[in-house]
């Protein structure tokens, strides 16, 4: 699925991608995944800058080693959290119509 479309997905439902907050919250996430490796959260760049899809700056990043590794600039990047063996919760950017992600992570607001 485009990160895009996961986007979408999660405002027709009322929320939205979701942000993490710290550590524990990561590691929650990582180990609800059930039958998939990798999922969109709402973290992307749509100029030099990370930034959520909400306002907030929760100052959380789970980056793996050696990323973020994409260097050019550009609105179609996204980031996904991946549960897959070895992977332990830790964050990778890929441009926002990788279709190898297999989910998203969608929150409300209380």
């Amino acid at each position: 699925m485009k990160w895009d479309a996961a986007k979408a997905k999660c405002l027709l439902r009322g929320g939205h991608l979701v942000t993490i907050e710290n550590a524990g919250e990561n590691h929650f996430l990582s180990t609800r995944f059930k039958g998939i490796k990798t999922a969109w959260i709402g973290f992307y760049k749509p100029t030099d800058k990370w930034i959520w899809v909400t306002p907030e700056d929760t100052g959380f990043q789970g980056w793996a080693s050696e990323e973020p590794d994409i260097s050019t600039r550009s609105p179609r990047i996204g980031v996904c959290i991946a549960a897959h063996r070895g992977a332990n919760g830790k964050w990778f950017d890929t441009y926002s119509d990788d279709r190898h992600i297999e989910g998203y992570i969608c929150e409300w607001d209380e």
